[in-house]
Order: structure tokens, then C-alpha cells, then sequence
């Protein structure tokens, strides 16, 4: 199903009934289908079902903490980096890797932690200096605008 977005968003949502994540402790797969959900509606420019479905994948990773700590705290913060929340999503990737996650995961949260703990505290990614010279730019022009200049 790849680069077939709208394909794949449907047979989720039917996998997705199909789980027994309704239950109090909920399963592994409950927020890994939410997390792929999730990445559906990113991919298919649904910004707000995409935002629904990471609270899900949340939602599903806390049910999961009991019986599954380091994948509850995988896809927890996963979904905390997606949703922007960097301090959150790092505490959750150091508790997923304090609690023995495997590889390839484990590779993956560590990686993770290397780049939301190096990148500075500004909500765009980029190279260093390129965002100050935006920023200027971006300033340029809003004075520009206001006559202010």
C-alpha cells in the first residue's frame, strides 16, 4: 500500500475494529495501528485526524504501561514528538530505553533523544544560522507590511 495513503487509511480503520484495545490495558498493536493512522492523515494533509489519531496512540500507550512499560513509552513518544511536545516526548524515549526496549526500537529512541536533545529550543528544524536569516527576513517583511520600517 505504499504512496496509496487513502487505501491504507481504510483498511486501518478496519483492522483498527478489529483490536481488543478497548479494554482497560488495551494491546501492543492498539497504538501502533494509531500511530500508522495517524500517519495516513499527515500523508493525506488531514492535519486534524492526524491530531486525533496521536492522541490516540497516547491514549493506547498509557493503557499499555502495566503490562508493556518500554513500548507504551516508545509510541508515547513518538506521539509527544509529533504533537511538538519535545520535553515530554524525551522524558518518555529515556523511560522507554530505562525500560529495556528492544532493537530496532531501542536504536530508533535513542536516535530520537540525540536529536530533540541537540536541536535548539525553536519549533523549526533546520541548519544553524539558516533560521536566524529567515527570522530577519520574516521581520524584514512584517515591517514592511505595517509601514514600520
Amino acid at each position: 500500500m505504499a504512496g496509496k495513503h487513502m487505501d491504507a487509511s481504510e483498511a486501518l480503520k478496519k483492522g483498527w475494529e478489529l483490536l481488543p484495545g478497548s479494554e482497560d490495558r488495551g494491546c501492543v498493536q492498539s497504538a501502533a495501528g494509531a500511530w500508522l493512522m495517524a500517519q495516513c492523515c499527515q500523508n493525506l494533509g488531514d492535519k486534524a485526524m492526524s491530531h486525533y489519531w496521536l492522541k490516540k496512540v497516547i491514549e493506547g500507550a498509557r493503557k499499555l504501561k502495566s503490562g508493556f512499560p518500554s513500548e507504551a513509552h516508545y509510541w508515547e513518544a513518538k506521539a509527544l514528538e509529533a504533537l511538538g511536545e519535545k520535553k515530554q516526548a524525551v522524558t518518555a524515549f529515556r523511560n522507554a530505553i530505562a525500560c529495556h526496549l528492544f532493537y530496532p526500537s531501542r536504536h530508533e529512541a535513542q536516535e530520537a533523544l540525540r536529536v530533540l536533545e541537540n536541536a535548539p529550543n525553536r519549533p523549526h528544524r533546520g541548519k544553524q544560522g539558516q533560521n536566524s536569516k529567515n527570522s530577519q527576513e520574516l521581520g524584514t517583511i512584517r515591517l514592511s507590511i505595517f509601514n514600520l520600517n
